[in-house]
């Protein structure tokens, strides 16, 4: 058993729903991250408009998937992500030692 999470643009979560329901994925969790992107080189006058971070649009999924499951929907994840450069996808598969 292994814990898949991934996140994304918001508006991208469609796509992964898909991806999901087409690998057989039955259960899980989304929700919308608040994610902080800091600028990289403060501008020599400051930042009269804020504080030097932008709030970004992300969603996050995560789930529980058997292991013979894992690798194709990485791959299918990872093409994804080469399609639609823009949707910001990152995926993560973690082995699951022990739970209840």
């Amino acid at each position: 058993m292994k814990m898949l999470f991934t996140t994304s643009a918001t508006n991208y979560s469609e796509q992964i729903q898909k991806i999901f329901s087409e690998h057989n994925v039955t259960f899980y969790n989304e929700f919308e991250v608040g994610s902080i992107e800091k600028t990289k080189k403060p501008h020599r006058l400051g930042n009269w408009f804020g504080h030097g971070s932008q709030p970004l649009g992300k969603i996050a999924f995560f789930t529980m998937i058997d292991d013979d499951q894992a690798e194709n929907l990485m791959q299918k994840l990872e093409e994804c992500k080469r399609e639609m450069p823009d949707c910001n996808l990152h995926a993560y598969l973690l082995n699951i030692e022990k739970g209840f």
